[in-house]
């Protein structure tokens, strides 16, 4: 977050009997808010992202799959560089554990 960024998020998890996982988290975050420090590692000016992410993971027999979506959507002014990219991401994960 460098020295002057603010972030507020709200977040849960939930497991049910089977052991699957839900976990969710909205974040509002302001990065460089002062706009001073131009070597900010991320935002050479002031910036704010809002972010949504949901996550779901679930054991099997042959591994673990976990999947994840989110959004990002950023404001900064014109020329202003974030490390934060708008838009849709996600990923989806399997591991499995050899004894």
């Amino acid at each position: 977050m460098d020295a002057d960024g603010e972030s507020i998020g709200f977040g849960g998890m939930l497991v049910d009997q089977a052991g699957r996982e839900w976990r969710f988290l909205l974040r509002n975050v302001k990065l460089n808010r002062a706009g001073a420090a131009y070597l900010h590692s991320l935002a050479d000016g002031p910036g704010k992202a809002r972010d949504v992410e949901i996550v779901h993971r679930r054991d099997y027999a042959w591994g673990t799959v976990e999947a994840s979506l989110g959004y990002a959507d950023t404001d900064a002014d014109a020329g202003v560089d974030l490390a934060v990219q708008d838009g849709l991401r996600g990923y989806l994960s399997w591991r499995y554990a050899t004894r």
